[in-house]
């Protein structure tokens, strides 16, 4: 005897199944994605902190070449760099809330009987406007917004000479 989703779909047990399992891989990913952005947000910051200590302590103490108090007294402005260049704090917000959404689609799908055609389009959508999201996480893409194309007026006569 066939299933239906709330939709009146024909759908079977293992498609259903089958798209539980694809949004649980796809959370994972991107929580751990978030993890390892949230991990590399924190390090770059102990670098950051650490080298402007090391620096105050070698130009305090005098004991070790000029270059080299140089040197470590510029790894804040590298970190910054880095830090800015890849966002790493906002990234890792940016990837969890991708999982949160892929964790409400599954929850949809299991615990709400959601229809799967549905849930599977929203998945899509998802995917989607992550991959539109992404460049907005981008330190060195440009925040622009997009303008509608100007409507050529159809009616307004030609001001040209002719």
């Amino acid at each position: 005897m066939p299933n239906f989703d709330n939709q009146g779909l024909e759908v079977t047990t293992q498609e259903r199944q089958s798209l539980i399992e694809e949004l649980g891989r796809a959370a994972r990913r991107t929580e751990r994605f978030g993890w390892t952005n949230h991990v590399c947000a924190h390090i770059v910051a102990w670098v950051a902190v650490t080298g402007s200590i090391a620096a105050t302590i070698l130009a305090a103490v005098q004991l070790t070449p000029g270059w080299l108090t140089a040197t470590v007294a510029a790894i804040p402005a590298a970190v910054l760099a880095i830090s800015t260049t890849f966002n790493f704090e906002r990234k890792a917000l940016w990837h969890w809330l991708t999982t949160k959404k892929l964790k409400a689609l599954s929850r949809r799908l299991t615990y709400e009987r959601a229809a799967v055609v549905t849930v599977s389009r929203e998945f899509s959508r998802v995917e989607i406007e992550t991959f539109e999201g992404w460049m907005t996480y981008s330190a060195l893409s440009p925040q622009t917004e997009s303008k509608p194309e100007p409507k050529p007026e159809k009616d307004k006569p030609d001001d040209r000479q002719h």
